[in-house]
């Protein structure tokens, strides 16, 4: 017989692939018959196993979810046209009784948390434009804490100073690294000093024997080679980005 173990991506694949349809109408009946379909899972009893583990998994998660009194608004979509300085943002944001909502089924990353801050941001520009007072806060719920943000009253400076650094970005490659400012702000938000900061940043960018550093990125590698570029322009970047986030950010465990 071929054993059969899910690596942990692969578990993270099917989790996350399970929370989607059970957020969607028709419910997850069909969710293990389909992901045997696509290979995802292997046929028979032991498919099944593996599945009604991850759904039981998801279906904990979701009730959590259920239980916020955002949860019970319809999604609504609204579109986005904003001119920001020289940039133009457009889109479409999907929110929920005019609150901006995300959900990930796995703990939060510093690419989820800047996303969220940045549709978030989007979102309370768009009111500001239109003359109305954002009332709604914005919501990111991740499995080990649940995210709130609230309405940002200089949303759009903030996005225009976000715009000129994804600029200079096209130009050149920069020194800023969402994980690693990522700790390295939280730390000094902290209340750490300066070197334990810089340490968790170093740490975050060499990674270890359990998580992939953002050193080890091949783009990175490409750029900086075996410098470790997090220098003065990697901590006024960082502090630019993050600072606004880690002060409008609230956090609570689910």
């Amino acid at each position: 017989s071929e054993g059969f173990v899910l690596d942990p991506l692969e578990k993270y694949q099917l989790k996350q692939a399970g929370f989607e349809i059970r957020l969607k109408p028709e419910g997850p009946e069909a969710f293990v018959r389909l992901q045997q379909a696509m290979g995802k899972l292997p046929p028979g009893s032991v498919g099944r196993i593996a599945g009604m583990q991850a759904e039981a998994e998801v279906e904990r998660f979701v009730r959590i979810i259920e239980a916020h009194p955002v949860a019970s608004a319809l999604p609504e979509y609204a579109d986005v046209d904003l001119q920001i300085g020289d940039m133009r943002l457009y889109g479409r944001i999907a929110h929920a009784g005019g609150h901006l909502v995300r959900t990930r089924f796995g703990n939060a990353k510093a690419g989820d948390i800047l996303s969220f801050w940045i549709c978030h941001l989007a979102w309370c520009a768009a009111h500001e434009a239109g003359g109305k007072a954002l009332s709604g806060a914005g919501y990111l719920f991740c499995k080990d804490s649940f995210y709130c943000l609230n309405p940002v009253s200089n949303s759009a400076s903030i996005l225009e100073t976000l715009f000129q650094i994804y600029w200079k970005g096209l130009c050149r490659p920069l020194h800023f690294f969402a994980k690693s400012a990522y700790e390295y702000m939280k730390a000094l938000a902290g209340a750490k000093e300066e070197p334990e900061a810089l340490k968790r940043a170093r740490n975050a960018w060499a990674g270890s024997d359990f998580s992939t550093g953002e050193g080890q990125d091949p783009y990175h590698q490409m750029a900086f080679g075996n410098e470790v570029p997090l220098d003065d322009d990697f901590k006024s970047l960082s502090k630019a980005v993050f600072e606004p986030v880690l002060s409008n950010l609230n956090s609570e465990k689910p």
